[in-house]
């Protein structure tokens, strides 16, 4: 896994995930609608995959940054000591 690709985990499982289960925290079960015990079970497992879809499709605004600020600390950091490994290869 690549550190961008790892970053963009990040934004799905924080940022994507939370406000998904606030969402669903505010939606009112319909007795006619409501899946029962295999919609529990399943639903963090959806929502695990609807954050993963969204940080890739439309998260690159919050993984980019988040990954420019962290490349340019650990450039920093190498730049101060010395240091000549790669370490995002």
């Amino acid at each position: 896994m690549t550190t961008k690709k790892a970053f963009q985990k990040f934004v799905a499982s924080t940022f994507y995930k939370q406000m998904l289960k606030a969402l669903r925290s505010t939606q009112q079960t319909v007795q006619y609608m409501d899946g029962g015990q295999a919609e529990q079970a399943f639903r963090s497992q959806l929502d695990q995959q609807i954050s993963e879809d969204l940080a890739e499709n439309h998260g690159a605004a919050f993984s980019d940054s988040l990954y420019e600020s962290f490349r340019n600390n650990l450039d920093a950091k190498q730049a101060q000591a010395g240091s000549k490994i790669n370490y995002l290869a």
